[in-house]
């Protein structure tokens, strides 16, 4: 960095302190009494269990709370660990710094997207130790540090509340439509009970594909993720590498209005959600930790039967039957079959679909107005540390 404001000199991420890689722990090392492993999901938030150790450990893999650590593979980033005292896993710096703490933590998130370019992997991307290490960076005197740190959270302090109150909007939104949901099909009089199996034309199993590509190459196929609570994600795509006439139309693409039920997951929460496949411009196949419904149209409208499957009493049945084996949570399809209905009239499901299809844009629209939001917040924080990292914030703030 040219003309650095006065007092400032280049250093390198590696001068700034010593970056303490955590222990390769294996699966046979794990048990439920111990220290806690603190692994990378653990810190981005992805998964909040633990696995313990009760061994003995050097203090190098020892991490209290206010220990700053660094994510060095799969997700990078860095964090103060506000947790119980734990050990480290491998993947995870803990650093001992040379200079203020929290204005080495801030450094190093501003650093995020140099790292990411030099990652290396195709499964668990990572930076190597060595490039870590050799990253450039200005930094002020001690005083100014703490100066930079105390502007900078109080401006960071503002965007998290406002980041906060975008998320809990999102949140709301999401929970009208699930009461919206929840109040077009709940039974009133009339309204017939019902199987699944009573209103299915045929129910499948997708199909195996032992490598699915992602470069595209023959019929595209959805991922197992694809399917969330009456949301289907079209872009969650792999590839076959079979052509469309090497598949049977009746049994192996989807058509409009089949529902997709998730089979097998490794999150419970997500086993038996259930989406509505819409007007398909291509051939599209599904996999075997999927079901297919193809729906008596003349019976149901698919979605109805989508909400129908997606709350109340129903899903409640469906989570009854969804058993875990070996780490994975799945439901059979004879369960499936047995899903209890009850149905209006098909002029009334017309009606209530319509219902809700006026809901669900209302709260698109919702949900991409905090989207929208969410990124430029992200801009900003990118913008602050910049900011902040130059001279410039504490500069600005000195003149105001």
């Amino acid at each position: 960095m040219s003309n650095l404001p006065d007092g400032w000199e280049m250093r390198t991420l590696g001068d700034l302190g010593r970056y303490l890689n955590g222990r390769a722990f294996k699966s046979s090392d794990w048990g439920s009494e111990g220290r806690p492993i603190i692994r990378i999901q653990n810190l981005t938030g992805s998964g909040d269990q633990f696995n313990y150790f009760a061994g003995e450990v050097e203090d190098r893999y020892i991490v209290r709370p206010g220990d700053l650590l660094v994510s060095w593979a799969a997700t990078l980033g860095a964090y103060f660990w506000d947790g119980p005292e734990g050990v480290l896993n491998q993947h995870i710096f803990k650093v001992e710094s040379n200079i203020d703490k929290r204005f080495h933590k801030y450094l190093i998130e501003s650093k995020i997207a140099e790292m990411l370019s030099q990652t290396h992997g195709s499964g668990m991307v990572h930076i190597t130790k060595s490039k870590f290490d050799a990253i450039p960076v200005a930094v002020p005197p001690l005083d100014e540090q703490q100066r930079i740190v105390a502007t900078l959270e109080d401006h960071l302090s503002r965007l998290d509340a406002a980041t906060e109150s975008l998320s809990v909007a999102s949140e709301r939104a999401q929970g009208l439509l699930q009461s919206a949901v929840g109040s077009l099909t709940r039974a009133q009089p009339g309204w017939q009970p019902i199987t699944l199996k009573e209103v299915a034309s045929s129910i499948r199993n997708g199909i195996f594909v032992s490598r699915p590509q992602t470069e595209p190459s023959g019929v595209p196929i959805l991922r197992i993720g694809s399917v969330r609570s009456m949301t289907l994600d079209l872009g969650d795509l792999r590839y076959t590498g079979l052509e469309a006439e090497d598949l049977n139309p009746d049994t192996d693409l989807l058509a409009a209005g089949d529902l997709l039920f998730t089979r097998y997951n490794g999150n419970p929460e997500y086993v038996a959600a259930c989406a509505e496949v819409p007007h398909l411009d291509e051939p599209l196949t599904y996999p075997d930790k999927l079901i297919r419904v193809r729906l008596k149209k003349d019976i149901v409208h698919p979605s109805f039967l989508a909400m129908v499957m997606s709350t109340g009493p129903t899903r409640r049945y469906l989570r009854s039957k969804v058993k875990t084996t070996a780490g994975q949570a799945g439901i059979s399809g004879r369960d499936l079959k047995e899903a209890p209905l009850v149905l209006p009239s098909l002029v009334e499901q017309v009606a209530l679909a319509e219902s809700f299809a006026e809901f669900r844009i209302e709260r698109d629209a919702a949900v991409a107005s905090v989207n929208q939001a969410s990124r430029l917040g992200v801009r900003l924080r990118r913008s602050l540390l910049e900011a902040a990292f130059s001279g410039q914030l504490t500069k600005e703030s000195s003149l105001v």
